[in-house]
């Protein structure tokens, strides 16, 4: 049973943290029942797994990783990486680990899509999550071009890809959690 008082809590740390959203950037976050439940959802489908987010504008992988070290929900990733193009993102990850000591389990890097994945990156996670922007400037394709720009994350040919839309508005809002077949 999840004390939902207690993760609004610890979702008030992650929101205090997260940088004001630049529409310049696309970001409109996510609210914080919705912050729990996708945090909650994700740790239990990426548990034991090291994870690559790309872009985290919505504060997931912090939200995820806090309520897990914390002991608020079930599933815990045993590592996430974040990649984003917003310096203040990456910036604010990476002081949230350190004050509430996760830096050995989550860390943030700049990286922006538009770029090749960095080789560092590559065959070295079990699992990636990527909520991109469906914005209509991008294209329809724009999601589905995130998730090809990610195939080369994972060591074996095998993986399922999950992929949930918000029915209200199925273009704007998906979100995609890949992992390998075992």
């Amino acid at each position: 049973m999840i004390d939902f008082r207690s993760c609004l809590y610890a979702l008030s740390d992650v929101i205090i943290n997260r940088p004001k959203p630049l529409r310049t950037f696309d970001h409109i976050y996510m609210k914080l029942p919705d912050m729990l439940l996708q945090a909650e959802l994700t740790a239990r489908w990426c548990d034991g797994k090291s994870v690559l987010f790309i872009g985290d504008g919505d504060a997931i992988a912090l939200s995820m990783m806090h309520l897990a070290y914390q002991g608020h929900i079930k599933g815990k990733p045993s590592h996430v990486t974040v990649l984003d193009f917003d310096e203040r993102i990456v910036n604010s990850i990476n002081h949230f680990a350190r004050t509430y000591s996760l830096a050995d389990r989550i860390h943030a890097e700049l990286y922006n899509v538009a770029e090749p994945l960095p080789r560092d990156h590559w065959a070295k996670y079990d699992a990636f999550y990527t909520n991109p922007p469906g914005h209509r400037k991008l294209g329809e394709n724009s999601g589905e071009n995130s998730k090809t720009r990610c195939q080369f994350i994972f060591s074996g040919e095998n993986s399922v890809s999950i992929h949930g839309e918000n029915s209200e508005n199925s273009a704007e809002n998906s979100v995609s959690i890949r992992m390998p077949l075992s």
